[in-house]
């Protein structure tokens, strides 16, 4: 087996899988050595993606060890999509055999993910590798009736999978009991965060018994994430899948940029989607309900379009996204509910149908792609030149991102009018918050330096010029 052995070495060098922390406990060489049962292992075998292979590995040593008394936490740092939902599944699975709780009196594994749409993902998940070794898993969400999901839960759960606001409001009604709780998974923990649930899930956290293992899923390494894991986890070994603590956007896709009048938009879009080939999955996104419905009823008149938002029902969502997965509705035109988290194969080119690029969060969006895949951005660029400039930095880094020559934001200097805080470019119409550019620079490490320029009379409005510079 000493070719298993330079292979999987082979695949951890190329994804940069690393692990710190005190006492931190090998990787599994072999799905034999990790002695899973049988019908576990049948099911592993077929669909375990390597990258959720590693991080399951360290994960499962930990949880065996919680066996052991030791009880390790885990922080795992991973872009979306490395196949993590798994890689705490499996331990979860592991436990729910070793102790044999009655699920009638409350969950053993509690996991907490941002949407409905992750949530629902992650009970498929449980349900269909769990059936072989009789686990039973309820997901609890908002948007939906709480009778059908009390009912499910008086039946009894192993695992509970919730979105915090839904899961807290259940607590709040003294419908469920934590006191099983032994595993607790907190997936997506920074979009959590971004969503504002950090209230409901400490709420959550201080009704779970103390002597627990936590496993923390994050796609970003932001000092609000850090300040929670400081908090919930103790003493956890922390992996790393990929270069996942710098921002960074995924170099095998080719992405670009249309800057085109507010009004040009749509016409843009279609004009984008004619040109492509006819067949490959394309993903839209749009930042409001209201444009996600109208760019899906222009464009589904000659294309096959499908809108998912927060408005849908939870049978609507699931109808479309199958639309979408089986190639039926080739285009799925969604707001930031399907951002991040969906597990959606063979997408072939996506784009943002306007201002999505004001969360600077495209890093995220880009994980739905394959390698060779293309992404393009439309915005108006009265609005966007502060706006990119965390943008460019994340894309330009590794000059794969093509911007117009002629609408390039200067990301190392620029020159602004102030008054009040508030900065007015030149050749832009409108005032950008000198507080959002700076929150941008923060963002991503940099220092906001302005200085007053003597201009004199060459100013309109007799204002002072102010020039801008990024360390």
């Amino acid at each position: 087996m000493l070719w298993l052995y330079h292979l999987l070495m082979f695949i951890v060098k190329k994804h940069d899988v690393t692990a710190k922390g005190d006492n931190v406990p090998a990787p599994f060489m072999s799905f034999e050595s990790t002695v899973f049962p049988p019908e576990l292992l049948r099911e592993k075998r077929s669909t375990c993606h390597i990258c959720c292979w590693f991080c399951f590995a360290y994960t499962y040593s930990s949880t065996n060890m919680a066996y052991c008394s030791t009880n390790r936490d885990i922080v795992a740092i991973a872009k979306t999509g490395s196949g993590k939902t798994l890689g705490y599944l499996i331990p979860a699975f592991m436990l729910l055999r070793h102790c044999n709780n009655n699920p009638q009196n409350g969950p053993t594994v509690v996991v907490l993910a941002p949407t409905r749409e992750l949530a629902t993902q992650i009970q498929d998940e449980a349900i269909k590798f769990g059936r072989s070794i009789r686990i039973s898993c309820t997901c609890l969400y908002g948007g939906a009736p709480k009778g059908p999901q009390l009912k499910e839960l008086e039946r009894g759960a192993d695992i509970v999978v919730a979105t915090p606001g839904r899961l807290n409001d259940i607590l709040e009604m003294r419908k469920i009991d934590f006191r099983q709780v032994s595993l607790l998974v907190l997936d997506e923990a920074d979009r959590m965060l971004d969503m504002g649930f950090e209230p409901q899930i400490r709420k959550i956290v201080n009704e779970i018994p103390p002597r627990r293992q936590t496993l923390m899923y994050t796609a970003t390494w932001p000092k609000e994430v850090r300040k929670i894991a400081g908090d919930l986890l103790v003493n956890p070994v922390q992996v790393n899948i990929g270069n996942a603590v710098e921002l960074a956007a995924n170099k095998s896709i080719t992405q670009y940029v249309e800057v085109v009048p507010q009004m040009e938009k749509q016409r843009c879009v279609e004009q984008i989607l004619r040109s492509e080939e006819r067949g490959p999955k394309i993903i839209i996104f749009c930042s409001t309900k209201k444009l996600c419905d109208q760019l899906t009823h222009s464009i589904s008149r000659n294309l096959g379009a499908a809108a998912i938002h927060g408005d849908k029902s939870r049978g609507e969502r699931d109808f479309v996204l199958n639309q979408f997965r089986s190639g039926k509705s080739p285009i799925l035109v969604a707001t930031d509910v399907a951002a991040r988290g969906l597990d959606i194969k063979d997408v072939r080119f996506h784009f943002y149908a306007d201002d999505m690029i004001r969360q600077v969060e495209t890093h995220h969006y880009c994980d739905h792609l394959n390698e060779d895949m293309r992404q393009c951005l439309i915005y108006d660029w009265p609005d966007a030149d502060a706006q990119l400039i965390g943008l460019e930095y994340i894309l330009t880094e590794e000059q794969f991102l093509t911007l117009p020559d002629t609408k390039k934001p200067r990301w190392h200097s620029h020159e602004y009018e102030m008054k009040s805080g508030v900065l007015f470019l030149p050749d832009v119409p409108g005032p950008v918050e000198r507080k959002d550019l700076e929150k941008v620079a923060k963002t991503y490490g940099k220092t906001i330096h302005f200085w007053q320029v003597d201009r004199g009379d060459e100013l309109p409005l007799g204002l002072p010029q102010v020039m801008m510079a990024l360390t």
